[in-house]
């Protein structure tokens, strides 16, 4: 049989004297808390020296766990809990455990996300869930929900029946469209041609005839023409352009011979027409290929067969004029008569 000293009894009476009378946490009916709660603390007084070992029910110590302070964590289950505390001494004599009963009640439990995309133009509504007494948003607003169309941080407040208050925040981001530009309104005459490109940052193409590549052709007729162009995002970018129909006051009457001879008749290259072309390009070469006549924006002073002020000689020359909307270059042939 082993007995123990009188000096170690009365250490280990001392003890558990002690720790009766000197616990901070007192064993009272209940400490009510709101479920989630994090990081709450809790504390028993002990002798120099001691270690501490503890119990938490329905919640995670995250401090030291052997110290006379600890933290807890609290899970959101309603229920009551029991937190057991009890001291061992430098010698290694035991105290009585100290218990505390704990009452969870349920918080609000909200999710915004962390960070969603929109589309630059598009709305997102922010719903943190209905029902809760009181909300308070970012800017002060009190609304149940939160619409935006801007990018930023947001964050809520949510506050249920048991005054148990959370809060939660989302990033938002815009992403801007795809840019897309078909240029301008444009008139095809006859067989001219347009190349309409709706840009290569797209991965889904909608024209509205209902092709789906990058580039179509245009030709006179078509009327308007719209593309719709989806990012990777899922972002959509819209485009419209009108092709004109070729009237016969907008069509280009070019002459195919003139008679500069000073007579007072047909003495100019005569291309009708032209004042519907304001950005219109005139070029006349001879049959070397040497430009002899050069007229930019527009053709308001039409060639009298001369070049620096010398006549030039009857003959066959060709001209390459450029309409300036886009369309296909006109290209022929003229005669010179002296």
């Amino acid at each position: 049989m082993h007995f123990m000293s009188n000096k170690r009894f009365i250490e280990c009476l001392f003890c558990l004297v002690f720790i009766q009378l000197c616990f901070n946490l007192k064993a009272q009916d209940l400490y009510t808390l709101c479920g989630g709660s994090k990081g709450i603390k809790y504390q028993v007084t002990g002798g120099p020296g001691s270690v501490f070992h503890w119990t938490v029910e329905g919640g995670q110590i995250v401090s030291d766990p052997h110290g006379n302070t600890i933290a807890v964590n609290w899970e959101n289950q309603q229920g009551e809990y029991m937190i057991t505390a009890f001291e061992e001494t430098t010698t290694g004599c035991k105290g009585n455990s100290m218990k505390a009963k704990i009452r969870i009640i349920s918080s609000p439990a909200i999710n915004l996300g962390k960070f969603k995309t929109i589309c630059k133009g598009d709305q997102m509504e922010l719903d943190p869930g209905k029902g809760y007494s009181r909300y308070l948003w970012h800017n002060g607003s009190t609304n149940p929900s939160f619409i935006t169309d801007t990018a930023g941080t947001y964050w809520v407040e949510v506050t249920n029946q048991n005054e148990c208050t959370i809060r939660d925040s989302i990033e938002i981001m815009v992403i801007p469209l795809p840019k897309i530009n078909l240029g301008n309104d444009t008139m095809l005459c006859a067989t001219n041609e347009l190349l309409l490109d709706a840009g290569d940052k797209g991965t889904f193409y909608k024209w509205s005839n209902g092709v789906t590549s990058q580039t179509i052709i245009a030709h006179e007729g078509d009327g308007q023409i719209w593309v719709k162009v989806s990012d990777a995002n899922g972002c959509v970018g819209t485009d419209t352009i009108q092709i004109l129909h070729c009237s016969k006051q907008q069509k280009l009457e070019i002459a195919n011979a003139f008679t500069p001879n000073g007579d007072g008749h047909n003495d100019y290259w005569q291309i009708e027409g032209y004042q519907n072309y304001p950005d219109m390009t005139v070029k006349v070469f001879d049959r070397w290929g040497i430009e002899v006549f050069s007229s930019e924006h527009g053709y308001f002073k039409p060639w009298d067969g001369t070049i620096g002020g010398k006549n030039l000689p009857t003959g066959a020359y060709y001209y390459i004029i450029k309409l300036g909307d886009g369309s296909k270059e006109i290209t022929g042939s003229l005669t010179l008569i002296r």
